[in-house]
């Protein structure tokens, strides 16, 4: 393993420096792809462990300007030599297109947005250790000796950080950041000795923890120099309009202009209000909105959300197989837990396995409590409802990301699963929401109508906040009293979702792929909208992997 490895970086290493080439018409397109994700995977290890190539375990990835440069490289030459092949048929056509896609949203992120100079949250995925304590897909020492080398790694990662950072800061960056980093020292400090408490060697417990005492040195440095930052720190998140639209075009595939994209996100807003209105009625027509919200909100989960979520899948997925309403290619399930500190700035997430991996590797559906420095009135109304956690267990489950992964796991087009879209793939997900409802899931509950809606008006008033955001100069504040007053948050949700709008700008991807993926299915399933014809819509498109929704129609829609 450790040779193919050596192999991967210097196959790397010698095609990056040569500088970029006109390449010659080619034929070997699989050939090439392969070769392609191999490359790329050496350039960004973090992914590639991700996925599920543990050849990588503990490779850390490389932020200096050097190793950017190498990247860049990397990408532009693909863009050239994926121009050059003469292609068998429509299914290398579009995975070349889909390679084309990738090399270019990649650049874009490199070039335009500079993401490893300007968003502090772009270094956090190859931070993170959970994948050697949380996905349980080797023998507990091996993962340990796995994290033992990230863990090695990390000082030198923050110091990278520390260094392309562009200052000042913005303030929702630092504020993120600081619960980041104070989150990553009590995970060392408190949750990955007692997860591996069981391993019995006592070499590996020593190498662990004089890694983990260097490496919460360097968080502890970093949330000292965040400190710091903060006297300076100014609104300077903002993409502009140029890079807003570039975002659109290059990442998601769309040409719409910026006036068609905030319409589209204000007219699903209005339709979703109109839709909240008349189920509270149905619920109780004698209540004001805020009344029924609250009546709604009052029916917490006795046993807790995780211990809830739990039961709630199973409902989900027999709804789910009694409907026909997607196949399902496997027969694993997911489990559910907390989520760890350091992973708490958003209610839920899912580690699904990764397509390299075997199916014996399960993945996980994380809640997360709400902060314990809230006030108490805050905690209380950050815990999911009942029908609010329904709807959240279907987007990260039965039928959203997880069974999504079981497709990609399972995919014949090996390519289709590890060149992804986290547009689409949230898109899927949203669009699993509504979905489930329109083909009759409690149907004759208008409480449960209502946990939906409230679902898709978070997404929309993401969606919104994103554009004024970054776009129209929008404050933060402006953008917490939207989620109040348009998303019906808790002030504590409407706080951390409007900082999130400045770090992750493509959190309007929700709705926007919803919309677009239901347009589709509207233009391809026509006449009678029964479940069984949404199925062959389903696994048409899942069968392509996980790309930018208008690359999606592109190959779906019959030929003008």
């Amino acid at each position: 393993m450790a040779a193919r490895l050596a192999g991967l970086l210097l196959l790397v290493s010698c095609d990056t420096k040569q500088g970029l080439s006109e390449p010659a018409e080619r034929t070997d397109f699989s050939s090439y792809a392969s070769q392609f994700i191999d490359r790329t995977h050496s350039l960004l290890p973090h992914l590639a462990v991700g996925l599920g190539r543990h050849e990588f375990d503990g490779v850390q990835t490389n932020f200096s300007p050097d190793a950017i440069a190498l990247r860049v490289k990397h990408f532009e030459q693909a863009l050239l030599e994926l121009k050059q092949f003469n292609l068998k048929d429509v299914q290398e056509a579009y995975e070349r297109d889909l390679l084309l896609w990738f090399a270019g949203s990649r650049l874009f992120a490199l070039q335009q947005t500079k993401v490893h100079q300007t968003n502090i949250a772009s270094y956090f995925a190859a931070i993170s250790p959970d994948i050697y304590v949380s996905r349980n897909y080797a023998k507990p020492h091996e993962q340990m000796r796995a994290l033992v080398n990230h863990t090695r790694n990390l000082p030198n990662l923050i110091r990278q950080l520390q260094e392309n950072l562009a200052t000042p800061l913005p303030k929702p960056h630092i504020e993120l950041a600081l619960a980041y980093f104070a989150g990553m020292v009590e995970y060392y400090e408190d949750v990955i000795p007692e997860q591996f408490a069981r391993v019995e060697d006592v070499n590996l417990h020593q190498q662990l923890g004089d890694a983990s005492l260097a490496a919460v040195h360097a968080f502890r440095n970093a949330l000292v120099w965040l400190q710091a930052q903060q006297a300076n720190a100014q609104d300077n998140f903002r993409l502009g309009e140029l890079l807003f639209r570039g975002l659109l075009q290059q990442v998601h595939q769309t040409q719409m202009t910026l006036a068609q994209f905030k319409s589209l996100g204000e007219e699903d807003l209005a339709r979703n209000r109109v839709a909240l209105e008349q189920a509270c009625t149905e619920l109780d027509a004698n209540l004001s909105l805020n009344d029924c919200l609250a009546k709604v909100a009052a029916h917490k989960p006795e046993q807790g959300a995780v211990v809830r979520a739990r039961e709630q899948l199973e409902e989900l997925r027999q709804f789910v197989v009694a409907n026909d309403l997607v196949t399902i290619p496997a027969a694993d399930l997911a489990l559910v837990d907390t989520a760890p500190p350091h992973r708490r700035s958003n209610f839920a997430y899912i580690d699904v396995r990764g397509p390299y991996e075997s199916g014996q590797v399960p993945s996980t559906y994380y809640v997360a409590p709400p902060d314990p420095r809230w006030s108490a009135a805050d905690q209380l109304a950050y815990a999911p409802d009942e029908a609010n956690l329904m709807f959240v267990s279907a987007h990260e489950v039965w039928p959203g990301h997880f069974l999504h992964g079981l497709h990609l796991a399972n995919t014949q087009r090996p390519l289709r699963a590890v060149v992804r879209s986290i547009g689409f793939m949230e898109g899927w997900a949203h669009y699993a929401e509504e979905m489930i409802w329109e083909a009759g899931f409690r149907q004759g509950e208008p409480m449960m109508r209502i946990g939906q809606l409230q679902n898709a008006l978070l997404r929309n008033v993401r969606y919104l906040c994103s554009y004024g955001l970054h776009v129209e100069s929008m404050s933060t504040q402006t953008c917490e009293q939207m989620f109040v007053e348009q998303a019906f948050q808790n002030p504590a949700m409407a706080r951390q979702q409007a900082a999130r709008g400045t770090y992750d700008p493509n959190y309007f991807s929700y709705s926007l792929h919803k919309l677009l993926i239901r347009q589709l299915r509207d233009k391809l399933v026509t006449g009678n909208q029964a479940s069984q014809d949404w199925k062959a819509f389903h696994d048409r498109l899942l069968a392509l992997g996980a790309p930018p929704a208008p690359l999606a129609a592109r190959y779906l829609l019959p030929a003008n």
